[in-house]
């Protein structure tokens, strides 16, 4: 398995995320209802989540609020958020034109330590 480089849009500590610049910063870039991936590291670089999201900066809050059991055991780890944006995904895509589901392909492909593994969805029965 070839080893998948992913080109960030934004990189945020995670105190960034509740600093009131950063919703400024968000209105300002009209990003509020943008769509993307995000990424959870932690202060050795290890990616321990990632997840889709239509609202992306709405549903990173979520998780690091603890308001979402899928991460509200280990969310305590996050140090670093990591962003790409949908709009970025077509780059993406031509470096990488295997890739159908991004998500699915990047949780394959970099082994998140806490994402359970799921189907590909496109051989599913």
């Amino acid at each position: 398995m070839s080893q998948v480089v992913v080109q960030f849009d934004r990189i945020i500590p995670v105190e960034d995320i509740f600093h009131p610049g950063f919703a400024y910063w968000i209105r300002k870039h009209n990003l509020r209802g943008s769509s993307g991936l995000y990424f959870f590291y932690n202060a050795s670089g290890e990616l321990l989540y990632l997840g889709w999201s239509r609202y992306l900066t709405d549903r990173i809050r979520q998780h690091l609020k603890g308001n979402s059991r899928n991460t509200k055991h280990f969310i305590h780890e996050v140090t670093e958020v990591r962003i790409l944006w949908a709009e970025s995904f077509d780059e993406f895509r031509k470096r990488y034109p295997d890739c159908v589901d991004i998500e699915y392909y990047l949780i394959h492909h970099l082994n998140p330590k806490y994402n359970a593994s799921r189907p590909n969805p496109f051989t599913a029965s």
